[in-house]
């Protein structure tokens, strides 16, 4: 009896040792490499809700129903499509929420007229963008890709180790098409939003 009731003790100790480890492993990995980031704002609607920007935000998510996103912090390759937390050159304590349209060695040219989007040739095909009757907004886009070169075609090339991003809310968006945003620095980027948490009723994949 007294074997069983030492065996008993010893496998529950062992039960919760490792049930420690684990857990303070799944805090270590979540505060290296997760973070979570609430949404403001309304420049990626209606991919993401945000908090309003203002009373008559018609963009804005319900009071208290903002989007809640899970931030992949891990080294990992940012591609095209990608919606990304970053700062900017001239914002380190407000983190953007954008996506990202093109990266560094990829050429890039954008029809205002028609909101058509060309990346190496290819127009994109953009059902996640919130589209007015009016052209899109040009911000300063010229002057905010004046250092970047051109192809043979006349789009610009981005740099290697920047990219440029949008917001999916176009022409309520401060992006990179505003110089004083600009392209954004690899270096900058905090992260690649991967899920979305809450609200409940948008729970789900990020994309």
């Amino acid at each position: 009896m007294k074997n069983n009731k030492y065996s008993f003790a010893r496998s529950l100790y062992e039960l919760v040792e490792m049930f420690a480890i684990a857990m303070a492993a799944a805090l270590i990995v979540m505060a290296l490499f997760i973070r979570h980031s609430p949404v403001s704002g309304h420049s990626m609607y209606p991919t993401l809700l945000g908090s309003p920007v203002s009373s008559a935000d018609e963009f804005a998510a319900p009071e208290g129903k903002n989007d809640i996103l899970i931030v992949a912090t891990l080294p990992t390759k940012i591609k095209n499509g990608d919606i990304i937390v970053t700062q900017t050159k001239n914002s380190m304590q407000d983190p953007y929420v954008k996506r990202v349209i093109a990266t560094g060695g990829q050429t890039l040219s954008i029809d205002f007229e028609s909101w058509t989007v060309t990346v190496d040739g290819k127009a994109l095909d953009e059902s996640y963008v919130h589209r007015e009757e009016t052209q899109m907004l040009t911000e300063t886009f010229y002057e905010s890709m004046s250092g970047c070169e051109k192809d043979e075609s006349g789009a610009y090339i981005i740099p290697e180790g920047y990219v440029f991003c949008m917001g999916d809310n176009r022409n309520h968006s401060s992006d990179s098409r505003d110089s004083r945003v600009g392209l954004i620095d690899e270096r900058f980027i905090l992260g690649k939003a991967v899920f979305r948490i809450y609200p409940f009723d948008r729970i789900g994949v990020v994309n």
